[in-house]
């Protein structure tokens, strides 16, 4: 489930942190960036299935009959300045989190055992991906992009995180609050790190260099024994998450048709 979406300098919000529940109630008037709050994760989805940061806003897409934007400077708060960003958190499924503690633990020292065992709000349970976006002669590329594993309880992380993006603020000295996943600088250089492998602070990072267009997260090396977490991720977003734009005629026929799996259809025909 997602459980925060963050926008820095993009469209209407110059800044917004919005933690989120099993039920959300949005209340504004018009242009106040309902539209463009709930967009934010199917956005991020098509990034990634387009594997091009630019399609995704300057193309039509799966959610969008007309491109999201006509150029640069429409995506950016006042059009001013030449960056946005995005982050998004969510709550990881339970048997991804116990493969994650498991590994932790057989990386752990005996502390670390006991701090665990005392303290189970240090468990990794929630996956944080940022996006930050630069213009750059005209052209959209990624700035800065970061995969976080967070622990369940937020008061644990450092206050001087809170706002825009953490990676660029990141020393991973220890992963006992704070386990960086993937992590991305402007030079397009990538470093990504296994998920299920003892947590080694000697443990090397599988290093690749990217199009400045082209999202880490999509392109996370196939092996679906190590990376878990951010191959649910990549799942989730690409596969599992939808625009929601009622259509009347969808809503007046019966709510689940006759052989057809329950699950909410973007047109709320179910």
């Amino acid at each position: 489930m997602i459980t925060r979406i963050e926008a820095n300098r993009y469209r209407c919000f110059q800044k917004l942190a919005l933690d989120i529940g099993q039920y959300q109630v949005l209340v504004g008037k018009n242009g106040a960036g309902k539209s463009t709050l709930m967009d934010i994760p199917v956005l991020l989805g098509e990034i990634l299935k387009e594997r091009d940061v630019s399609d995704a806003f300057f193309k039509p897409t799966d959610s969008h009959a007309r491109p999201r934007a006509d150029a640069p400077q429409e995506l950016i708060y006042n059009g001013a300045g030449n960056w946005f960003s995005f982050a998004l958190e969510l709550e990881l499924p339970v048997a991804i989190r116990e493969q994650i503690h498991q590994a932790r633990l057989r990386g752990a020292t005996q502390d670390i055992h006991f701090a665990l065992d005392r303290n189970p709000e240090m468990i990794y349970s929630t996956i944080r991906y940022e996006l930050g976006v630069t213009v750059e002669d005209g052209a959209l590329v990624i700035g800065e992009e970061n995969l976080l594993l967070l622990p369940a309880d937020r008061s644990l992380l450092d206050d001087s995180l809170e706002g825009s993006l953490w990676g660029s603020r990141i020393v991973e000295k220890d992963p006992n609050t704070i386990r960086v996943l993937i992590q991305r600088g402007s030079n397009g250089r990538v470093s990504y790190k296994g998920e299920v492998r003892e947590f080694k602070k000697s443990q090397e990072p599988l290093t690749l260099q990217l199009k400045s267009t082209t999202p880490a997260l999509a392109s996370i090396p196939l092996d679906e024994t190590q990376f878990v977490a951010t191959q649910w991720l990549n799942d989730f977003l690409t596969d599992d998450v939808s625009l929601y734009q009622p259509q009347m005629d969808a809503m007046r026929r019966a709510s689940l048709p006759p052989g057809k799996d329950w699950k909410v259809e973007p047109d709320a025909s179910t």
